[in-house]
């Protein structure tokens, strides 16, 4: 999806939340505390709802839903998932006496990492957190 398409830099952060949280819903105040974390937005509540709508409308309703507990992406076009069941493959077999697939399920984690994860938020703190889930 071109850049351009996505909008403002609010809606560009919204979208790498979400994925970053690979499909566990966000509530909307802490998307408020992420997108504007040197205080209150007037209404965020309100904000945030038309972030995600204008999310929604490029991405269909199916991909970006709401719930009581707040918005969740359901993309399977991200690495975050698929990073984190490699992770925890190589992790479940390191005691296991399975060197070789623990070798072979780290090695395609660190091929998934290309660069510094949210790099187009290097000082969010909700990325940095993330950066530390993600760890390999």
């Amino acid at each position: 999806m071109p850049r351009e398409r996505l909008g403002s830099r609010k809606q560009r952060s919204l979208l790498r939340l979400l994925a970053s949280n690979n499909d566990l819903p966000v509530s909307v105040d802490r998307i408020a505390d992420c997108l504007w974390p040197d205080g209150p937005e007037a209404m965020p509540v309100n904000q945030v709802s038309v972030l995600a709508s204008r999310l929604r409308a490029l991405l269909g309703a199916e991909r970006l839903t709401r719930t009581d507990a707040g918005y969740a992406l359901h993309a399977d076009w991200t690495d975050v998932g698929a990073l984190a069941e490699l992770t925890e493959e190589a992790e479940r077999t390191l005691d296991a006496a399975h060197p070789a697939r623990t070798a072979t399920a780290a090695a395609a984690a660190i091929a998934l990492v290309r660069g510094m994860f949210l790099a187009d938020e290097p000082d969010a703190a909700w990325a940095v957190e993330a950066r530390d889930r993600v760890a390999v």
